[in-house]
């Protein structure tokens, strides 16, 4: 779909659903605790336009973030937070997907990206006019701090008789002109004040450089002078002099710190865009890539069926398997650009390290926010082992954590942190009093905080842990898990593991039905015994409970109770003779950091390359995603 037609697609949509999206977006808006009574009666005018727009104007995304740029500054006088002004724009976007699932189904790539683009200008767009007026007000707020401390200063006070001579000095003359009031005296007067003298006007304040004439040393001041007038008569002049030359330093440090300021948050919205889209980018494709599989799959069970198809089938057959492919393809690139770099490998780290610095970095934002009450933190640190994770993430995975906590307790409290030991790791258990009722699956809601818990969730899976909510008696409760840190590495004893043969019994693990059965039949059309497992705790079980050992396991990575690395382990531990390939949808660079050698034997990656599959079950390593680790698990016989 092109770019013209997605526009004009999305156009009539919010045209003709335009009471419904309106309906979703004020409905959005109340689920995010928003309720800006003026920004919902603006909702209808802004459906039409953005409809109007994308119908009409080249640039649509852009124009829409004018229309709504000075709600930025608007909100800020109205002392809103930044967040919640991002929100009333963010929320479009679920909005709209709501709507349009409901209507018609799934939403062409096309129209969510630029639904996606839309969205991101606007919020940007709303962002900066937002940062613009609090620098501006900081800024002005700076600059009269600093003029109210030069108005205590002393000035220096000349005064001029009607013959041009000095006859009063007041003020540091000293300091600033090397001379005491005794010596000026009597002496000629300075320029501003003798033009005032003749003219009988005010001279308007100018800058000039003022030579010390003891010191030689320089300073700008600012010069004012204006008659003295008797009986319509001007009788002397007065000079005022003032030094300036802090003031000058102060107003360059504010233009530079504003300078920074703005760089500072461009960065950081470039960098909270790129992180969340690279989020989104990596979670679709993984999904997308399950769904694959389940094609691909079905089309091996079809060519099983249909050994000799007609030329017609033959023709759509492969037309299908093409796309398959190519959209295969497509996401492996899109998953790699959205890969973090660099891919740094998860360490040895202390989890009680990490908390303090986490709550040492967010200590203000606990503690000085104006729009709700302080949150105090309740950290109790276990005697813990190092866990397996890596730190400038594990870092911004607890801070994140703790802010969502903190945005949800909205009348204040107690945050209780604790640190656990576990049997295989360390944990970490947050609990504090909710502000609203928590949905029934709080990583699936179409809310910030879901998305944030959900991608909270994914990074500790990734490093072999896991991340689960539970809601009971108004309070909340979330245990992040992490894997102990292996205390050295730990090759792989010589002679533990028999020669490979071909392998028979199969034991396949994967949450999702589809694929589990589609490739439990595939597998036994091949020939082998296939027993399947829908969970890490089922798979445990099927293990104790079976008389004959299984010759390899084929475990999904993303588990909801135990994902395929924990998994590994316990099978290896278990029975170091069986073999285990990870099968994942993600890209393997962000789980290689997982395997550990001895323990994964390959890795494959969604949609599965059955041929390849069943060469590892032959005992053949050189197949595709063979191995996982540096050495083919034979090397270790």
């Amino acid at each position: 779909m092109a770019r013209g037609s997605a526009a004009e697609e999305l156009s009539a949509f919010l045209l003709r659903e335009r009471a419904a999206v309106i309906r979703s977006w004020q409905r959005e808006l109340r689920t995010a605790a928003l309720r800006p009574d003026d920004f919902e009666s603006a909702l209808a005018p802004l459906v039409d336009e953005l409809a109007h727009m994308l119908a009409d104007a080249n640039e649509p995304a852009r124009l829409f973030a004018e229309r709504l740029a000075g709600r930025g500054a608007a909100q800020y006088r109205r002392q809103a937070r930044l967040r919640d002004v991002e929100r009333e724009i963010g929320v479009l976007l679920p909005a709209i997907l709501r709507v349009w699932a409901t209507r018609r189904g799934e939403l062409p790539v096309e129209v969510a990206l630029l639904l996606g683009a839309i969205t991101h200008e606007a919020v940007v767009r709303v962002s900066r006019e937002y940062a613009r007026a609090a620098e501006a007000a900081e800024a002005q707020c700076r600059l009269a701090s600093v003029q109210r401390a030069f108005a205590r200063l002393s000035e220096v006070v000349l005064v001029l008789d009607r013959r041009g001579a000095v006859a009063m000095v007041a003020g540091p003359s000293q300091v600033l002109l090397g001379r005491s009031a005794a010596e000026l005296i009597g002496q000629p007067g300075r320029g501003p004040a003798l033009q005032a003298l003749r003219t009988g006007r005010e001279v308007p304040p100018e800058r000039v450089r003022v030579r010390n004439a003891k010191s030689g040393e320089e300073r700008m001041c600012e010069t004012r002078a204006f008659p003295l007038t008797e009986a319509d008569r001007v009788v002397g002049a007065v000079e005022i002099l003032r030094d300036i030359s802090r003031e000058l330093h102060h107003d360059e440090e504010l233009r530079r710190a504003d300078r920074e300021l703005t760089a500072l948050h461009a960065r950081l919205l470039r960098r909270a865009h790129g992180q969340a889209m690279a989020e989104l980018a990596t979670a679709t494709a993984s999904a997308l890539n399950n769904e694959l599989n389940a094609v691909s799959m079905s089309l091996s069970l079809v060519h099983q069926e249909l050994p000799h198809p007609g030329d017609a089938v033959a023709r759509h057959l492969y037309a299908v398997e093409q796309a398959v492919q190519r959209s295969a393809a497509l996401l492996a690139r899109l998953q790699q650009l959205a890969a973090r770099q660099p891919n740094a490998a998860p360490r040895a780290v202390s989890l009680n390290d990490m908390l303090m610095e986490a709550l040492d970095l967010v200590r203000p934002e606990l503690t000085t926010s104006v729009a709700r009450k302080a949150v105090r933190v309740d950290a109790r640190l276990g005697e813990v082992t190092p866990v397996l994770a890596q730190p400038s993430e594990l870092r911004e995975l607890l801070c994140s954590l703790i802010i969502e906590a903190r945005d949800v307790m909205v009348k204040g409290g107690v945050l209780n942190a604790t640190t656990r030991a576990e049997r295989d790791g360390t944990s970490l258990i947050l609990t504090h009093p909710l502000g609203a009722e928590l949905p029934s699956d709080p990583f699936a809601a179409a809310t910030e905080r879901s998305v944030t818990l959900a991608a909270a969730r994914d990074r500790a899976r990734r490093w072999g842990g896991d991340l689960v909510a539970e809601s009971r008696g108004g309070r909340m409760t979330l245990r992040l898990t992490l894997p102990a840190a292996p205390a050295a590495a730990r090759p792989t004893p010589s002679g533990s593991r028999p020669a490979l043969r071909r392998a028979r019994r199969i034991l396949i693990v994967d949450d999702d039905a589809g694929n589990r059965e589609t490739l439990s039949e595939l597998l036994g059309l091949s020939g082998h015994e296939v027993v399947t497992a829908d969970s890490g705790k089922a798979a445990l079980e099927t293990t104790e409970k079976t008389e004959r050992a299984f010759d390899v396991a084929l475990v999904d990575l993303a588990m909801p109770d135990m994902n395929g690395v924990e998994l590994a382990r316990r099978l290896r531990a278990a029975d170091p003779a069986l073999r285990i390939a990870l099968v994942t949808g993600w890209e393997p660079s962000a789980v290689d950091g997982q395997g550990e050698a001895g323990v994964i034997d390959a890795i494959f990656r969604k949609p599965i390359d059955l041929p390849a599959i069943l060469r590892f079950l032959d005992g053949d390593t050189e197949g595709k995603n063979v191995p996982f680790d540096a050495q083919p698990p034979s090397s270790a016989l």
